[in-house]
């Protein structure tokens, strides 16, 4: 998702002042990193049948990031749901871009050395996250200085993310991803998450967290060596990750993200 600084919008005329106005801001909090013995029963039960098809999938030989994106986008349509269907409604319709999906996947292969670096030397994961957004794609992508918000909605509705130290609370989600405890697709799945609650860069947020997530995966599972393709689902089941997302981002309830994607990554045990 792309967000925006209003000052900047309003000198560069990209939406208009009376626009500004209309704006109805929803400020995002941090939110903490649950240790896994920490967590209800019900998602521990949730991670715990996630990891077995990740384990089942990692003895599965042959798998690429490419033969994973064609198998997920085929079967797309089964990932909606009646609160993606709604979220559609009311953002729009969105469209899959193949040269993203590419982009991710090479990023993995491109900088896994320095994604592993940086879970090594906390100090090195500002400019290790915003290497990864550039090798996907997002260009111009660099730490925020500042306050910014995603992209509006048609009623005026943006995210707006709070204003912390950027390089501390990275430091701190890295402290806190090797204190986690559970199985490997829970500290996966928390980095991922923690990265969007804080949407660290100006750009390329969802793609950073999709390569380190698949980075985590494939550390945690050998035999996921692949990009695991969640943009694959935008086009034809938009917004079906962002709803599982704010379910444990925003209430702590890891049933529908652990769901989310022991469906997705039993495409790839199917076949």
């Amino acid at each position: 998702m792309r967000y925006f600084d209003k000052s900047k919008a309003r000198r560069e005329g990209v939406i208009p002042l009376s626009a500004l106005r209309h704006l109805k801001p929803i400020n995002r909090q941090i939110v903490p990193i649950v240790q896994h013995d920490d967590l209800a029963d019900h998602s521990k039960l949730a991670i715990a049948e996630l990891d077995a098809v990740c384990s089942k999938l990692s003895e599965k030989a042959g798998l690429d990031s490419y033969a994973m994106l064609d198998i997920v986008r085929a079967r797309a349509r089964a990932f909606v749901t009646p609160l993606s269907s709604a979220a559609s409604l009311k953002n729009g319709p969105v469209a899959f871009d193949e040269q993203r999906a590419s982009a991710e996947a090479q990023a993995l292969v491109d900088c896994k050395e320095e994604i592993a670096a940086s879970f090594e030397s906390p100090v090195s994961f500002p400019s290790m996250i915003e290497r990864v957004a550039r090798a996907s794609g997002a260009t111009f992508a660099s730490v925020r200085q500042s306050r910014n918000m995603l992209q509006a909605d048609a009623a005026g509705n943006c995210i707006r993310f709070p204003d912390v130290n950027i390089p501390q609370r990275l430091s701190s989600i890295v402290a806190a991803l090797h204190e986690l405890g559970g199985p490997p697709c829970y500290a996966a799945m928390t980095a991922q998450v923690a990265l969007l609650n804080l949407h660290p860069l100006t750009d390329g947020n969802g793609r950073a967290s999709r390569v380190i997530f698949s980075f985590l995966m494939g550390r945690g599972y050998p035999g996921i060596r692949f990009h695991i393709p969640t943009y694959a689902l935008r086009g034809e089941a938009p917004f079906a990750f962002e709803v599982a997302l704010r379910s444990s981002e925003l209430h702590g309830d890891w049933v529908l993200i652990s769901e989310f994607f022991k469906r997705l990554l039993s495409t790839g045990s199917e076949v």
